[in-house]
C-alpha cells in the first residue's frame, strides 16, 4: 500500500480530534472558524489601519511640497549630478551611485533639461522645469517608510493600538519629514532600511530552509544590497543583520534543535545568501554609473591612467581604449579605495553641521 500523504493523516487526526471534543462537550470545528475568522479579521485591519498611515505620510510629505521653489541645501550637489548623468559627463561623489541613478531616470522619465544648473542655494526653479516631479518622487518613497514601520510591529506580535502609534510617530517624525521633501537620497536610503527590517523579521518567523525562508531572506538581502549601494554608511545595517541572525543561530544551539555543524553551515548559508545579495546590488550599480558616463571630465583627471583610458575626450573627439584601460572590477576597487581615502579626509566640520544633541532643539540653521 501506498503511504498516506501527510495532508491526508493530518486531516484524519483533525476529524478524530473533533469527534473527542463533541464527546467532551466542545466544538472543535466552530472553534476553528472562529479563530479563521478572527485572523481574516486582524488582517484586514492590518490593511486598512496601514493605508491610513499610508494617506498620513503622503499628505505630511506633499503638503506645501513646490515651497520653496528655489534649490534647497544639498540640492545644489544631487541637481548637479542629475544634470551630469543626463549629459554623460563623469562625476566623482564620496557614496555609491544607487540613489543617483534612481534620481537621473526619473529627470529621464519627465523630460527634464540641462538647461537649469543647480549653480547656488537659493537660486529660483525657472518657470517650466519640473523640479516636483524629482521632489515628488522622494516624498512619495518616503510616505510607505510609516506603514512598513506598522507592518513589521505587527509580525513581531505587537499589538495593533501600540504599531499605529508607531507608524504615526513615523509619519509626523519631523526630520524625516524635511529629508523627504528635497532632492536628496535620504529617503531612498531610510525606505530601503525599512524594507531590510521588514524582511528579516519576516524571515526569522518562517521554518529555516524552507521555500519561503530563502525568499525572504534573498528579499533581506537585495534591500540591504540596495541600501548599502545608497551609502556606506549603511553598513552598520549589514552589521547589525549579521548580529541577529548569528543570535538566532545560537538560541536554536539552546533550544538543543541544533548542533555546533548545523550551526556553522547554517551561518555560513545566511551569510552567502545576504553578502551575495548586496554585492549583486552594488556591482549592477556601478555597472550602470559607468555605462551611462562615458565622457571624460575634471573628476577622471584625478583617477589612474587605466581608468582614464576608457572615457571619450569630448575635446579632441577620441575614441576610449579598450586596450590598457581598466576592467569593470578594478574600476570598482579603485573608486571605493577613492571613496574611502575622501571620507577619511574630511575633517573640518560642516559649516550646517551639528552635534547630537542639538537635534530635539533643531538649533540647525540650515533647515530653520
Amino acid at each position: 500500500m501506498k503511504k498516506e500523504k501527510k495532508s491526508d493523516m493530518y486531516g484524519k487526526k483533525f476529524k478524530n480530534l473533533c469527534k473527542l471534543s463533541q464527546k467532551c462537550g466542545f466544538n472543535l470545528e466552530k472553534t476553528q472558524k472562529a479563530h479563521d475568522s478572527l485572523t481574516f479579521v486582524h488582517y484586514s485591519l492590518d490593511i486598512v489601519f496601514a493605508l491610513v498611515i499610508f494617506l498620513v505620510s503622503l499628505y505630511t510629505r506633499f503638503w506645501r511640497l513646490s515651497e520653496p521653489n528655489q534649490v534647497v541645501f544639498d540640492e545644489v550637489h544631487f541637481g548637479g549630478f542629475i544634470n551630469k548623468f543626463l549629459k554623460g559627463d563623469y562625476f566623482f561623489d564620496i557614496h555609491p551611485p544607487l540613489a543617483k541613478l534612481i534620481h537621473a531616470s526619473i529627470a529621464k522619465a519627465c523630460d527634464l533639461t540641462t538647461d537649469f544648473g543647480y549653480t547656488n542655494i537659493g537660486d529660483e526653479y525657472p518657470e517650466g522645469y519640473s523640479y516636483m516631479c524629482l521632489r515628488s518622487a522622494d516624498a512619495l518613497i518616503s510616505s510607505f517608510i510609516a506603514p512598513i514601520f506598522y507592518y513589521t510591529l505587527r509580525t513581531i506580535g505587537i499589538s495593533i493600538p501600540v504599531s499605529i502609534l508607531t507608524g504615526l510617530m513615523m509619519a509626523f517624525e519631523n526630520a524625516t519629514i524635511v529629508e523627504s521633501r528635497m532632492i536628496v537620497t535620504d529617503s531612498f536610503l531610510f525606505f530601503f532600511v525599512a524594507l531590510t527590517i521588514f524582511f528579516d523579521v519576516h524571515a526569522s518567523k518562517l521554518k529555516p530552509r524552507s521555500k519561503n525562508w530563502y525568499f525572504f531572506l534573498t528579499l533581506t538581502g537585495l534591500s540591504a544590497g540596495c541600501a548599502f549601494s545608497i551609502k556606506l554608511t549603511s553598513g552598520g545595517l549589514l552589521i547589525a543583520l549579521g548580529i541577529l541572525h548569528i543570535i538566532r543561530a545560537i538560541n536554536k544551539i539552546e533550544a538543543g534543535s541544533m548542533n555546533i555543524k548545523r550551526l556553522f553551515n547554517d551561518v555560513k548559508t545566511r551569510a552567502i545568501i545576504l553578502l551575495a545579495m548586496v554585492l549583486l546590488i552594488l556591482l549592477i550599480s556601478w555597472y550602470f554609473h559607468f555605462g551611462l558616463l562615458p565622457y571624460k571630465t575634471e573628476d577622471s583627471d584625478s583617477m589612474s591612467d587605466k581608468f582614464k583610458a576608457g572615457f571619450v575626450d569630448t575635446n579632441t573627439n577620441s575614441i576610449p581604449h579598450s586596450v590598457g584601460s581598466s576592467s569593470f572590477f578594478s574600476k570598482v576597487i579603485e573608486l571605493n579605495v577613492r571613496m574611502h581615502s575622501q571620507n577619511m579626509r574630511i575633517g573640518n566640520q560642516h559649516p550646517y553641521g551639528s552635534v547630537w544633541y542639538e537635534w530635539p532643539f533643531h538649533t540647525c540653521t540650515a533647515l530653520r
